[in-house]
């Protein structure tokens, strides 16, 4: 039975200041009214409390924590110990100061930690193998542990390594089984000699004894130490060589051979063709890049498959990608005006083209050369037709031009000389004349020569008028008459072949030679043009002046007009003329350009789409893969054919030029690389067995084996068949032998205050399984008996249960007494160790260094913790893979109908229920 006080909140001492706290003290002739006087006195000054020597209250008392209550007294330790202790100071209000970590993230444990400088009993990781070194560093660490990362098998190395260091350690474990499981992985591995279990209050004492003895026993033969792990360091250095070469980035762009490899290995497995991607920029290209441009690739692939290919869309070759919803407006007012005025040009080449029977095209590079060939019909001398139907038909016009000319020539000189000569002098020769007459002009007496004279008389015998007077003027005669025999002499040599020609147009030296040269003339420039037209064609449409002239101007105006609407087009969408085809748009029939100028003027809700595909068509091009863009827009290539393309190609290049510059690739194809990992793991397998020798060597090397001092006490109780003495008795007496025998041991928080004694014994290192289930208050007074503390548990586990703490509580009352002083703040507004759920929080809060055990096991199958992972440990669990994966999914099914229950006097019989079945 307790006797207790009450008021409106049951825990009338944490109400009360330090001043008001009583101490109970029982004498022989004590009587409880006595203490409730006591207690009535201490209350009296304060409203709603009062004191009932009637009532009697029942509740819960753990016993067995009662030890656990006086282990923690301050009188029960010597010197001070517990309040001094740095640990309990620094967890209970003091905090620690924070350590760097151990390793970075750029450490290699190959390098940092060689083989033989571990002595790891059971298999770890990384993550694991960093939490030993750092514990055996002489650190405080929190581990955070998820489920199935290896926290057992973490501890066993922990204090695997302790032992081979001759440290101390005490393993805390709240629950039998976390303690058996460490327990029996130090057991199997062969290192029961260094544990001593002693979890329970009711631990038997012979069984202990027993325990103890059989390990004086074995060290009675110490186990040689094995010799430095030489081959297990060689085998590792060449698998770190080859692992080294296969994940060497190649240069920036951030893959490894073993990525490219693994790249290629999946798409010749799928039976994919070989790329024949060829562009210089694979080498150099980033995985950032390839992301991207597979992104492109992919939007570029939906964009044509939505569009259909970029030569036939409407907007192709257009580069003004900028355009704004004003100037689509305005884009589809000049697209249609250029339709219009493009329509008209092809019409008004329509009529000349049909008038001179050419070839039925219409293009903008025809209208030059047609212009040109109106123009040069333009002239033809009136009632000519048939003289330029003959001329046209001759086989060398120019010829005949020329000696037309020449007659024309000789008909204008001759008309002038008539004038001075009679008709028979052109018929005479009179070349013999000129000597004597020009002799009379350089001299004064040749004049009166007779040569002179009758030279002079002749003359006068061939002139209409007077002789001249001077010789330069008889002369000049003479020349003139010279000049028109000569003249005649030019087309007299063509005139068979005039004659020929012109037929009856030509009648000799009566012909009318100023026509026959305007129409020479007109057949000879016509020649000329730069098509070649039909000449009855031309000489019929030249006949019709008027049509010539109006067609010619037709022509010109539209042309102008489409010329000007075409050049805004092209300035507008800054279009590229090549879009228009092959021949490009000169030599594109003109109703083709307005049909895709109406085209373009009926799509402009199409031109966001184009501006997509031309800037992801250009992002292509820019990447130096215009041939893939090219085979994506022929059809020969949709987007995820063409990104396969991408990556194959890539990967294969980047294989091959990592070939040549790492020497180890090119021979790894020769390497038994299984032979070596098989030898490899032989070799671990027994260095953790060499391990283990090691630490039972150096353990039972220093066992005590007198009877002298403690070993008396021990000897002398292992002797006893029977009466011996207490465990807390026998740790008080020998404890610093026990520790040298069992330099482990295994207990919970309870069986510590009951079997060690404060001040008795210490420990080197504490560690602590599931401490997120370990209270504060239950873990301080083991965490007082040691140096250094581990704590091992899980954070997103949940907390000790405080179902049974308190049986009674007033809600009400919980409020009381808060603003009132309760002494100076310790924690300076810190957490108290009160509102901590467990060791693991508190060790947190006072600022241990945290680690995190990262490697999942036990999942067979990933998804089974992926939830969790993401949940609970921001995806920082590394999860191996699971050929589960490529399983079809399991889930638990009920097929058919479900079974029922009722009660037994219903009537009903129960159906079975259906059986689980697993899908």
């Amino acid at each position: 039975m307790d006797f207790s006080c009450f008021g409106y909140h049951p825990d009338l001492e944490s109400r009360l200041t330090f001043q008001e706290k009583w101490v109970l003290e029982i004498e022989e002739d004590w009587k409880p009214s006595d203490y409730f006087t006591e207690v009535q006195q201490v209350t009296r000054s304060r409203e709603r409390w009062k004191l009932d020597p009637d009532a009697m209250q029942l509740g819960f008392f753990s016993f067995s924590k009662l030890l656990m209550y006086r282990d923690l007294a301050i009188e029960a330790w010597p010197d001070d110990a517990l309040a001094a202790h740095a640990l309990t100071r620094g967890l209970l209000y003091e905090g620690f100061e924070p350590e760097e970590p151990l390793f970075t993230s750029n450490d290699k444990l190959d390098e940092v930690l060689p083989p033989e400088k571990l002595f790891h009993v059971v298999d770890a990781d990384a993550s694991q193998a960093k939490v030993i070194e750092e514990v055996r560093s002489g650190r405080n660490l929190v581990v955070q542990g998820p489920p199935g990362t290896g926290k057992s098998q973490t501890i066993t190395n922990i204090i695997a390594a302790a032992a081979k260091e001759g440290k101390r350690v005490l393993f805390l474990a709240e629950k039998m089984a976390a303690l058996t499981v460490v327990n029996d992985r130090l057991v199997k591995v062969g290192l029961r000699d260094i544990c001593l279990e002693l979890h329970s209050r009711s631990a038997n004492k012979k069984a202990v004894l027993g325990e103890l003895a059989r390990t004086l026993s074995q060290a009675s033969v110490v186990p040689g130490v094995p010799g430095a792990p030489t081959a297990l360091r060689e085998g590792r250095d060449r698998l770190s060589s080859l692992a080294e070469a296969l994940h060497r980035p190649i240069g920036a762009t951030g893959e490894t051979a073993y990525s490219v490899l693994g790249r290629q290995s999946q798409f010749i497995g799928k039976g994919m063709s070989p790329p024949t991607l060829e562009v210089e920029s694979l080498h150099s290209m980033s995985r950032q890049q390839e992301i991207d441009l597979l992104a492109t690739i992919e939007e570029y692939g939906a964009l044509l498959a939505e569009e259909g290919r970029t030569a036939s869309h409407p907007f192709e070759g257009t580069g003004n990608l900028h355009l704004q919803p004003v100037d689509l407006a305005r884009l589809t007012i000049s697209l249609t005006e250029a339709q219009v005025a493009v329509t008209s040009l092809a019409k008004s080449l329509r009529m000349p083209v049909d008038a001179l029977a050419l070839p039925n095209t219409a293009a903008f590079d025809v209208v030059a050369p047609l212009a040109d060939v109106l123009g040069r019909l333009e002239g033809l001398p009136l009632n000519a037709a048939d003289i330029a139907q003959k001329v046209l038909d001759a086989p060398d016009i120019p010829r005949l031009h020329q000696a037309l000319r020449a007659g024309m020539a000789w008909r204008h000189a001759l008309d002038q000389a008539l004038e001075a000569f009679v008709e028979t002098a052109f018929s005479a020769s009179s070349n013999h004349l000129r000597a004597p007459l020009a002799a009379g002009i350089r001299s004064f007496f040749a004049r009166w020569g007779g040569r002179y004279r009758g030279a002079s008389r002749e003359l006068a015998g061939l002139l209409r008028g007077g002789l001249p007077k001077t010789a330069t003027e008889r002369v000049a005669r003479i020349d003139q008459l010279t000049a028109v025999t000569s003249l005649r002499s030019e087309w007299e040599d063509d005139r068979e072949y005039c004659g020929r020609i012109l037929g009856d147009a030509w009648r000799g030296e009566k012909s009318d030679f100023r026509k026959l040269v305007a129409v020479a003339e007109w057949c000879e420039r016509l020649s000329k043009a730069p098509i070649s037209v039909r000449s009855d064609k031309s000489i019929a449409l030249a006949a019709q002046v008027d049509a010539l002239t109006a067609m010619l101007r037709a022509l010109r105006e539209a042309a102008q007009a489409a010329r000007s609407a075409l050049q805004a087009i092209v300035k507008l969408l800054d279009l590229d003329l090549g879009s228009f085809g092959d021949l490009g748009l000169e030599h594109t029939e003109l109703n083709a350009v307005a049909a895709r100028f109406g085209a373009m003027a009926a799509s402009t809700n199409r031109y966001a789409a184009w501006t997509q595909l031309a800037r992801r068509r250009q992002a292509l091009v820019s990447a130096g893969l215009s041939s893939l863009e090219e085979r994506m827009r022929s059809g020969e290539l949709d987007g995820a054919a063409a990104a396969i393309e991408l990556r194959y190609a890539r990967a294969e290049r980047l294989w091959k030029g990592a070939l040549e510059q790492n020497a180890d690739l090119r021979e790894i194809g020769l390497e038994r690389r299984h032979d070596l990992v098989d030898t490899f793991a032989t070799l671990e397998r027994q260095q953790l067995k060499d391990n283990v020798t090691t630490i039972l060597a150096g353990h039972l090397a220093q066992v005590p084996q007198g009877a002298m001092g403690e070993m008396k006490v021990l000897r002398g109780e292992i002797g006893k068949k029977r009466s011996h003495m207490a465990l807390r008795r026998l740790v008080e007496k020998a404890g610093t032998a026990i520790q040298r025998i069992k330099p482990v041991l295994l207990m919970s928080p309870i069986s510590v205050a009951q079997y060690l004694p404060p001040g008795t014994i210490s420990f080197d290192l504490l560690v602590i399984d599931e401490a997120s289930q370990v209270r504060p208050e239950d873990a301080l007074g083991a965490i007082a008996r040691a140096t250094q503390i581990v704590v091992v548990g899980d954070k997103k586990q949940l907390p000790p249960s405080s179902f049974f703490d308190r049986v009674l509580a007033d809600e009400e009352d919980d409020k009381e007494g808060d603003n009132e002083y309760v002494g100076p703040d310790l924690l300076e507004g810190a957490a108290t160790i009160g509102s901590m759920e467990s060791i693991l929080t508190l060790c947190e809060a006072r600022g241990f260094a945290g680690r995190m055990l990262k490697w999942h096991y036990r999942s067979r199958d990933p998804s089974l913790i992926e939830v969790s992972n993401r949940e609970f440990y921001d995806s920082d669990l590394v999860l191996p893979p699971s050929p589960y994966r490529k399983i079809r999914p399991t889930a638990c099914a009920l097929p058919g109908s479900m079974g029922f229950t009722t009660r037994a006097e219903s009537g009903i019989t129960a159906k079975k229920a259906s059986p689980l079945s697993i899908e």
